[in-house]
């Protein structure tokens, strides 16, 4: 109940990734050894960071999160890669 009321969720490579991909909820996912673009969260509102860092991280979570926010106003996002 609580992932279906959900405007945005942001996690790490998970079941519940896929699953809030799945059900179209805007969703940034963190990945740092898997390779998203084999095992990735779908969806078009999904945005994977892939970060060795915490501030490389901090940094693509700041760009993923204004990608995802102007997407959701003008309607148009189709999954975006922060490598």
């Amino acid at each position: 109940d609580w992932l279906e009321n959900a405007s945005l969720f942001i996690g790490n490579d998970s079941g519940v990734s896929h699953l809030a991909g799945y059900m179209g909820i805007p969703s940034i996912v963190f990945y740092i050894t898997t390779d998203p673009q084999k095992w990735g969260a779908l969806g078009r509102n999904v945005c994977w960071i892939m970060a060795k860092t915490e501030e490389e991280a901090f940094s693509k979570f700041s760009s993923a999160l204004d990608t995802l926010l102007n997407a959701q106003s003008l309607k148009k996002l189709n999954g975006y890669f922060f490598s």
